[in-house]
């Protein structure tokens, strides 16, 4: 018999927030050690901002000494940037306000003569802790078009499995659109409400934890200015799996917010 494989799933986290990620994570864990290797999660505290602490972030990641470990699995930015020899990312999402937000003028990042410097360093970044990786996989066909046009990289998409698969079942649609994950403006819930103005007939069920009051407070006033209450149900906390599954095996549609 040989010996146990070991596997550090490494990945960062905003404390008390707590979303889909966090939910791969630990199912990731749960499969890794039900395949028998020994696993286990390391989550970095981690906060964008102000933006400019986004350096030291970085910092504090590359210089991270991982040992008596047998392969890194890292999911998110910073953690990737940790260094190691056998180092997989499974890349769920980068620093979206350098990329893509930033060309769509929703970055963090400060419009004046500071931005190029941080920007230029967190993709100067991403290049050596990504390139350095054995093997790049991405969690959708979006973030994998994302590494490539940004980064030039490539990766294998590789879409999270269903955990807990006895829970969905499906069953008969109660005539809603479902968006599921963390609320904020990156994920753009505000414009499936918007679009509601024109669908009259169409009603959506957002379900999942604000990521600030300030977010909390934004869609709920979205919804009140447009007159939509009646067809809108804002379930806005982290759902148990059970009740989360409710929701989707209810839904005539499940709207997929990367």
């Amino acid at each position: 018999q040989g010996a146990v494989v070991r596997i550090l799933v490494l990945t960062t986290m905003v404390p008390f927030v707590t979303g889909g990620a966090e939910e791969l994570r630990d199912h990731l864990v749960i499969n890794l050690r039900e395949a028998g290797v020994e696993a286990e999660a390391m989550s970095l505290p981690f906060t964008w901002e102000p933006a400019e602490h986004l350096i030291d972030e970085m910092l504090i990641a590359r210089s991270l000494r991982i040992e008596h470990i047998d392969r890194v699995i890292a999911l998110k930015f910073p953690a990737y940037l940790a260094p190691f020899h056998n180092k997989v990312v499974w890349l769920l999402h980068q620093y979206r306000q350098a990329y893509d937000l930033l060309d769509a003028g929703q970055s963090n990042i400060p419009d004046d003569p500071r931005r190029q410097a941080i920007v230029s360093a967190i993709r100067d970044a991403d290049l050596v802790g990504l390139g350095e990786a054995r093997k790049i996989y991405t969690n959708s066909a979006v973030t994998r078009d994302r590494l490539r046009k940004y980064n030039g990289l490539d990766g294998e998409i590789l879409c999270p499995p269903l955990n807990d698969p006895h829970l969905f079942v499906g069953g008969e649609s109660n005539g809603y659109i479902l968006a599921t994950g963390r609320v904020n403006d990156a994920k753009r819930q505000r414009l499936l409400v918007e679009a509601l103005l024109h669908a009259p007939k169409v009603r959506l069920v957002i379900a999942g934890p604000p990521d600030t009051q300030a977010d909390e407070r934004n869609i709920r006033e979205l919804v009140e200015r447009l007159g939509l209450a009646d067809r809108v149900r804002l379930d806005l906390r982290f759902l148990p799996r059970g009740e989360l599954a409710d929701w989707v095996n209810g839904a005539a549609a499940v709207a997929y917010l990367p």
